[in-house]
């Protein structure tokens, strides 16, 4: 139960422990165990404003993981190899397929390349993920 797939909760994505894909400088994934979680309140949250007294902030939450530190939750996910054991190669075999399907539906042209819009992108795929 070291990878968090799916499960939504509040707050941390991944407790210590657990490994997860990070980004190196050689722009290539790599397993890290996240050895540390901390919870920062956001930096214009203020502890002294009256409007603010028996809230709390969205927590920020940021990783430690070997010797990187602060790591941003945008820059972790969950490792490739425990996803495909849990759901296997279908993500990926339904991915290649919407791709195609998205190539039938956009018409590709010399010079109308920038006029396709991004929503028409999430239309498609969204309503594909639905079939």
């Amino acid at each position: 139960n070291l990878i968090r797939i799916g499960e939504v909760r509040r707050g941390a994505r991944f407790k210590p422990g657990e490994y997860v894909e990070l980004r190196g400088a050689d722009m290539k994934y790599r397993i890290e165990m996240i050895t540390r979680v901390v919870k920062l309140a956001p930096k214009d949250w203020d502890w002294n404003d009256p409007e603010n007294e028996g809230k709390t902030p969205e927590w920020e939450f940021f990783y430690d993981a070997d010797d990187i530190r602060m790591i941003d939750n945008d820059e972790l996910r969950s490792p490739k190899e425990g996803l495909m054991h849990i759901f296997g190669c279908r993500p990926w075999i339904w991915q290649q397929w919407a791709c195609l399907k998205l190539e039938q539906t956009i018409r590709f042209q010399d010079g109308l390349l920038g006029l396709i819009r991004i929503g028409i992108v999430y239309d498609v795929t969204s309503s594909l993920a639905f079939l």
